[in-house]
């Protein structure tokens, strides 16, 4: 089994995105759009860079862009954002996903050799933690 010992949990994608997802999250919208943005990015190659660009997403689907930039600017986003990339950092991820058990272990299916994998290396990374 293949594992790491790390400090902190997460899992995060380029900065927009994280803005994306906290300022969804402010504006109680991760169930509507997340799937869309998802969709956009993955089956229509949309290039979503900017939040402008995200924001004409969200205005496509019947979101409010002014309100979904003012949220991308908001305290609360820059704050989680901030957080965010501190913990990936502290985690070294490198990959997604990634895999983390108690704030101490990451595992991820390219370092385990498969998905499978790197579910029993979780399912062991649990009941080591268990034990103390």
């Amino acid at each position: 089994m293949v594992f790491r010992r790390v400090p902190v949990p997460f899992l995060m994608a380029a900065e927009n995105f994280q803005r994306t997802y906290y300022a969804l999250e402010t504006l109680g919208l991760v169930d509507t759009m997340q799937r869309k943005i998802f969709t956009a990015v993955h089956a229509d190659h949309m290039r979503l860079e900017t939040p402008n660009d995200v924001a004409a997403l969200v205005t496509k689907n019947g979101g409010d862009a002014a309100k979904f930039l003012d949220a991308v600017k908001s305290f609360g986003v820059v704050n989680s954002v901030t957080r965010a990339k501190k913990m990936t950092a502290d985690y070294k991820i490198d990959s997604v996903p990634t895999l983390a058990v108690q704030g101490r272990y990451t595992t991820s299916p390219a370092d385990a050799g498969g998905a499978d994998k790197a579910l029993a290396v979780v399912d062991f990374l649990i009941q080591r933690a268990r034990k103390g």
